[in-house]
């Protein structure tokens, strides 16, 4: 009988439950300007903007907000916001590093079937594993040279490479 309930716990439609007892949802206010939810309201403009996301115990636990784009041939593709300096994922704080990979891959497997390119924050403590998360689902992996500049330090540009992760 355990076991039976364990199997069907797991094998749920949203997916298996995390590990983490203490669950909480995205903190908005502790992610990086461009990645909250005001922002990407506003940065999406008129484009078809959509999201994917990662439920678990009704919480999301995990988005991806993304632009579809269609070049001059009509051929269409998806990819960071535009006006957004970086993209990709965002987790919950409170998901394990064993629960984040599972739902990172689960919630690039919910991307509609056409071309990405995102560029991502190579700062996010989830860096290394968002990145391994695409490279897993056959994205292709390049360096691009970006510079930030520090409030205080006015005239000083630091170069600050982006990972830029493309579904070819």
């Amino acid at each position: 009988p355990m076991a039976e309930l364990l199997r069907s716990v797991m094998n749920r439609p949203e997916g298996p439950v995390c590990a983490s007892p203490s669950l909480r949802p995205i903190n908005e206010s502790a992610l990086p300007v461009y990645q909250q939810s005001w922002w990407t309201d506003l940065a999406r403009g008129d484009r078809e903007f959509r999201e994917v996301t990662v439920e678990r115990g009704g919480i999301v636990v995990a988005r991806l907000p993304f632009m579809i784009k269609t070049n001059w041939i009509g051929m269409r593709w998806g990819g960071t916001p535009d006006w957004t300096h970086v993209g990709g994922p965002v987790l919950s704080a409170s998901l394990s590093d064993d629960d984040k990979a599972g739902i990172l891959a689960e919630l690039l497997a919910r991307l509609p079937n056409i071309s990405f390119d995102f560029e991502l924050d190579r700062q996010s403590p989830d860096a290394p594993l968002v990145r391994q998360a695409f490279l897993d689902q056959r994205f292709e992996h390049s360096l691009n040279r970006n510079y930030s500049q520090n409030p205080d330090q006015l005239g000083i540009f630091v170069e600050d490479p982006v990972d830029e992760l493309g579904l070819k």
